[in-house]
């Protein structure tokens, strides 16, 4: 009996370290030089394999659990009773039990209180790397065309927009882990349909969102705040889009001074993500906030596709 538990704890360490070693293999190399295309790439990458590393080991800690529980009961059931005159086998087996028991308390609290130790569990980011690989996918295809060199000028602004909004949607992806889920999304649907609602005077008794004074800030995005009043609530929200299209165009117009404001809007209409959005009614008028959302790439491969002036 001895012998079986120490080859199951072997065995067990052995598919521990197999796991990280197996995922620390994915890790893409970053050795070779790299085109701008294809950093923001890599560094996808390099997150998705850390997302299967968080994904592998929750795994190992689950099935560490299971066979301890096995082991442990395996071994209360062969242990020697304590009028046994024989009780050799009593002082192995009683440590092993004890060292076991620790380590399953510890696990079993580690995998409890997963949302502190990891980004999420092992099923959310299971999904999220496959989602976030399909993303990876369509980036290499993009890179792939914009490198090649046989667009046109228009046509390379076009598919760098929807390179860098590809690149956003892969970095919402880990904002839905690392950030809490907000009212928003609740608050959003309300709206929604309270669009068609026959008391639309409620809305100024609602709190506007504190992105509306205070845009969000993180390394990965730059963001914009549109605002537009009208009587009619589509116009509202249209003007409060094209507002912010037009405060990330001035704001891109201090690196590429001499880009056309035309040429500008064009790559930020092309690239940015709807964050969230909001309206207020009041004295007759809508008053429509919306928050938009562009990768900071924009500031390099966005400009850099731009005609030359």
């Amino acid at each position: 009996m001895r012998r079986v538990t120490l080859l199951i704890l072997v065995w067990l360490l052995v598919a521990i370290c197999f796991s990280f070693s197996g995922i620390q293999a994915q890790a893409p190399a970053t050795n070779n030089v790299v085109s701008d295309l294809e950093r923001p790439i890599l560094a996808c990458e390099r997150q998705i394999a850390g997302w299967r590393r968080e994904e592998h080991t929750q795994i190992a800690l689950i099935i560490s659990v299971m066979v301890f529980g096995a082991i442990i009961s395996a071994l209360q059931k062969n242990r020697p009773a304590e009028t046994d005159p024989k009780p050799s086998g009593v002082s192995w087996t009683k440590w092993t039990t004890i060292v076991l028991g620790i380590a399953t308390t510890v696990i079993t609290g580690i995998t409890g209180i997963g949302s502190k130790v990891f980004t999420a569990d092992y099923r959310t980011l299971r999904q999220t790397a496959f989602d976030g690989e399909a993303l990876v996918n369509t980036l290499s295809v993009m890179a792939g065309q914009l490198k090649d060199g046989h667009l046109s000028q228009e046509d390379t602004v076009a598919v760098t927009g929807e390179y860098l909004q590809t690149l956003e949607k892969f970095h919402a992806l880990g904002r839905k882990m690392y950030e809490p889920a907000s009212a928003s999304s609740a608050a959003d649907a309300q709206k929604m349909d309270s669009g068609f609602s026959l008391l639309p005077p409620v809305y100024a008794q609602s709190a506007t969102p504190a992105w509306v004074q205070n845009p969000p800030a993180d390394k990965t995005s730059l963001y914009f705040v549109g605002q537009a009043t009208d009587t009619s609530l589509s116009n509202a929200k249209q003007n409060s889009l094209n507002d912010a299209f037009h405060r990330a165009a001035v704001a891109l117009k201090e690196q590429a001074p001499r880009a056309s404001d035309a040429d500008l809007l064009k790559i930020v209409q092309a690239s940015a993500v709807v964050q969230d959005s909001t309206f207020r009614y009041a004295g007759g008028s809508y008053t429509y906030y919306t928050l938009l959302r562009v990768s900071r790439e924009i500031q390099g491969i966005g400009i850099r596709s731009l005609p030359r002036r």
